[in-house]
């Protein structure tokens, strides 16, 4: 919730990384090289429409 996402937000896109469509590879990979500061950038698909999510990785 911190981050902005809600429950059923699908995860589309991470810091320009496309993940959807994918057996949850590409974004576990996408992921494990955040550090902690880093800024992060989502595109989520929520209810139909598709928001942009920025947060700063804790």
């Amino acid at each position: 919730m911190r981050a902005g996402l809600m429950s059923g937000d699908i995860i589309e896109s991470l810091n320009g990384m496309t993940v959807t469509g994918q057996s949850g590879r590409k974004l576990f990979k996408a992921m494990a090289a955040i550090r902690t500061g880093d800024s992060v950038r989502m595109t989520v698909l929520r209810g139909g429409k598709r928001l942009s999510v920025s947060m700063v990785a804790g």
